[in-house]
């Protein structure tokens, strides 16, 4: 386990989550890193994924579609933050710290995004949703 805060919040910014928004994120404490800065803009998401994992950041994006359908073939991943498409700079910011205060509610923030798709809607409800594939059982069998 990590000795991060409990309430410490590790996103990646997708590529049509505006990196402008980076800064005031920071402002609230939120380890915010747009996409765009590790020179992975045009990634496939798949790519994206990947770098989430890596780094263990959840990936904020408009994207749930294709993050659930990535997401629900992995045993374990870091989390997806979808908010409405089409938001301003300021809306998007708006969701993504309605984001931020819900997963500060709990106890560990970054334990309670990891294999969930949390969303936010027009009105600031904020859901969380389960979203991964099974862990395959193991069955140990003792020779006789």
């Amino acid at each position: 386990m990590s000795d991060a805060r409990n309430d410490e919040v590790r996103f990646l910014l997708d590529e049509n989550v505006s990196p402008n928004i980076a800064p005031r994120l920071w402002e609230i404490g939120v380890d915010a890193l747009p996409i765009r800065d590790r020179a992975r803009l045009r990634a496939p998401d798949y790519r994206v994924l990947q770098f989430a994992v890596a780094e263990s950041r959840v990936i904020a994006t408009i994207d749930e579609a294709d993050f659930e359908r990535l997401v629900s073939k992995r045993t374990e991943h870091p989390g997806v933050a979808v908010m409405p498409s089409g938001g301003s700079r300021d809306e998007q910011y708006d969701y993504l710290a309605a984001i931020v205060t819900f997963l500060r509610q709990t106890p560990n923030a970054m334990d309670t995004a990891r294999n969930h798709i949390i969303w936010v809607d027009e009105n600031f409800a904020v859901k969380a949703r389960l979203v991964c594939a099974e862990r395959p059982s193991i069955s140990i069998v003792r020779p006789a």
